[in-house]
């Protein structure tokens, strides 16, 4: 840290320098109060002298941050041929800009806060699209970081931006008072399939639509809203051995109470309303897994400390949830674990609001509704790792010194610097998608016009023979020709 460079370089002084109003003034003093107004509250609260000192140190290394990653936001806008002079005078990106990298400083010197977009009166809609910029590809932060900087994006994205006093709320009134559907919020490219007349309808209309940069905000907030709840929703399909069609209908019914009854996000966060429209879905349909079964893999799946606070508030939010308007002290960035356990906060939203809103809609997915089954909503695809799961911490795996003679084991083994890279891969597919690997036969591809079918079944012959290991290698060849 003592190399660093606390002001702008030669390159960024030179780019301000070329506008009509040089902001290095007006950059520099905004530095100098926001790190000034963060330092106060710790002055301003009994600390020992160790925080102290990290508090000084984080302030401290702020602008080597700060300048860094704003010089490359800027070179990136100047690749798209775009003015960044509006960028640089813009007090409100700017003071996100410069509350992010707070955040990154306080990451590297271990130092918490709860309280900081109360502490530096941030906006958390902006706030949130400023922190999508930082942690594009580009800019170089440590691996810790990058981490923290994520988790954040996703408290944000999920709880503190749905508080009674966000700007969001204002946007959403702007907005006819919905959020965008997911295909109005993502490019088509990004979407699974799109083969229903009514989906295509509606894509022709927005492709031909001109949205006022307001709503642009709104779509891309919508966007990332899809891309991290679908990634959600996977991970506990997966967990709860619920198919694609049951998904699908959940992603509809969750699609539905986000654009037309957001209103019930109001103090609330997504994964309520994720596991609402899972329950509600799965209970409509006969699958009946129970809603609590449903918190224990969420639990099972995300980080312990995130999901307490996202399970249950507060008694005293619970209470005053829907009169009044909240003061900043509900923006904060660390999830705190409430004193009291306060999870069966979400049965209470399902009996007492949920259902209400919601009930009709879902009801039509039943086999005798006397209906039409509403259209599926597209599903986001999957862009990268699209089976990645995360591994529940109930999965049965163990780790043993290998002695000269392997002990009989009825699963699957891998025995370091000896077994084959493949049997570490089937490991990790069997992790991955919850399925043992076939015993009895292989699926081999072969070519269509062929008289047996697409997939002839071989059958397999002795556990580590060398035909076993050639298809096995030979159906690996095969994903990978197609970019599976």
């Amino acid at each position: 840290m003592a190399t660093m460079h606390h002001g702008p370089s030669d390159r960024l002084t030179a780019i301000f320098r070329s506008y009509t109003k040089d902001p290095t003034e007006q950059i520099t003093e905004r530095l100098k109060n926001m790190l000034h107004m963060f330092q106060l509250h710790y002055e301003d609260n009994s600390v020992d002298e160790k925080t102290k000192e990290l508090v000084e140190k984080c302030c401290h290394e702020v602008p080597f941050w700060y300048y860094s990653i704003l010089e490359n936001l800027v070179l990136q806008e100047q690749k798209r041929k775009k003015d960044v002079s509006r960028t640089l005078g813009d007090d409100l990106f700017n003071s996100c800009l410069v509350t992010s990298c707070l955040e990154i400083t306080m990451c590297t010197n271990h130092l918490s806060c709860d309280r900081l977009l109360q502490i530096l009166k941030m906006e958390s809609f902006y706030y949130l699209q400023v922190l999508s910029l930082v942690l594009q590809p580009g800019v170089t932060l440590s691996h810790s970081a990058t981490h923290h900087l994520a988790r954040t994006r996703v408290e944000v994205l999920v709880k503190l931006v749905w508080t009674k006093n966000s700007l969001l709320w204002k946007i959403i009134k702007d907005n006819k008072n919905q959020l965008p559907t997911c295909l109005q919020a993502m490019p088509p490219s990004e979407c699974e399939d799109l083969n229903n007349t009514e989906v295509l309808t509606e894509l022709c209309t927005n492709l031909a639509v001109d949205v006022p940069p307001r709503r642009n905000s709104l779509r891309r907030f919508a966007r990332d809203v899809y891309a991290l709840m679908s990634k959600r929703l996977l991970k506990l399909c997966s967990s709860l051995n619920i198919c694609d069609e049951q998904r699908l209908k959940i992603w509809t019914c969750f699609e539905y109470s986000l654009v037309n009854c957001s209103e019930i996000m109001v103090d609330r966060n997504l994964d309520h309303l994720l596991m609402c429209a899972i329950y509600i879905i799965t209970k409509v349909t006969k699958l009946e897994i129970s809603l609590k079964c449903i918190r224990e893999h969420y639990e099972s799946i995300f980080e312990p400390s995130v999901c307490k606070d996202k399970l249950g508030t507060s008694a005293g939010n619970e209470e005053t949830s829907t009169s009044g308007v909240e003061d900043h002290s509900s923006l904060f960035l660390t999830p705190i674990t409430p004193s009291v356990d306060h999870k069966d906060n979400i049965f209470q939203f399902y009996n007492q609001v949920y259902v209400e809103k919601v009930e009709t809609f879902a009801n039509q997915f039943t086999s005798n509704s006397g209906s039409d089954t509403p259209p599926l909503s597209p599903f986001p695809r999957q862009m990268t790792h699209p089976h990645q799961q995360v591994l529940p911490r109930k999965t049965p795996l163990s780790v043993s010194l290998l002695t000269k003679t392997p002990p009989i084991n009825n699963g699957r083994s891998f025995y370091i610097n000896s077994s084959p890279r493949e049997e570490l891969n089937e490991i990790n597919d069997m992790v991955r998608t919850g399925r043992q690997r076939p015993t009895c036969c292989y699926a081999l591809p072969l070519d269509e016009n062929l008289e047996d079918s697409p997939s002839a079944k071989r059958p397999r012959q002795k556990e580590g023979s060398a035909l076993d290991k050639r298809l096995w290698s030979m159906a690996k060849d095969w994903k990978r020709n197609l970019n599976f």
